[in-house]
């Protein structure tokens, strides 16, 4: 599995690598996820390949159904839980656009559910704590613009690990951020910070379970 910030590290990447399937954010920073779509199928044209199954990976209620079905192969609507994960990529096994993937998944559904939540994990991982520092900064410095964006993308990665307290004060906190005035903003920030970085660590630790809820008191 591997893990970009935008549509054209996405481009790079793949122009170098062949994939099974493809999650794209349809809010990608630089160009969005519809457009790297296009550029990734571009990429498969070139190589006389077929592209894998792509899909549109969404926290709002758009794009449309048509939008999806020009660009996408299917959706996700984050937050999305574990189970939803696996049956759409399961669906998309079942379809004419992954051969790769349909194989993958007779090896055992139960394996392959552990191998898809072990590689989840480590992409997680692998971002996490980049993720937790420039959200950091970005409330420091007091850019609540920013602050949003990487509380709206930590919010759809931390959904898959079933936390709903940690999800509740992640959309919470993106709402105060969006508000041009809210003074108890940065204790918001500072209680959120503390339970992401507890999640991170009970995620990371060998041996815990990743969908355990992190506790939390109740917003001020």
């Amino acid at each position: 599995m591997t893990v970009v910030p935008s549509g054209e590290a996405a481009i790079e990447i793949y122009e170098q690598q062949q994939f099974d399937v493809v999650l794209l954010d349809f809010e990608l920073p630089g160009i969005n996820g519809r457009a790297t779509a296009d550029a990734l199928r571009r990429v498969d044209a070139k190589r006389n390949k077929p592209a894998p199954p792509m899909v549109c990976v969404t926290a709002h209620a758009g794009p449309t159904a048509e939008a999806v079905d020009e660009g996408f192969d299917g959706r996700l609507t984050k937050p999305f839980r574990q189970a939803e994960l696996i049956e759409s990529l399961a669906n998309l096994a079942n379809s004419p656009a992954s051969s790769t993937l349909g194989r993958a998944s007779e090896s055992g559904p139960e394996l392959y559910k552990s191998t898809l939540r072990d590689e989840l994990t480590e992409a997680f991982l692998a971002v996490a704590d980049d993720q937790l520092r420039q959200l950091r900064y970005a409330i420091e410095q007091g850019d609540h613009d920013e602050a949003r964006v990487f509380t709206h993308r930590s919010r759809g990665q931390v959904a898959y690990f079933e936390m709903p307290s940690l999800e509740a004060k992640l959309q919470h906190f993106e709402h105060s951020c969006s508000q041009s005035e809210n003074p108890s903003i940065r204790a918001e920030a500072a209680t959120l910070l503390t339970m992401l970085e507890e999640a991170i660590s009970s995620i990371r630790e060998p041996g815990s379970q990743p969908c355990q809820d992190v506790q939390s008191t109740s917003f001020a």
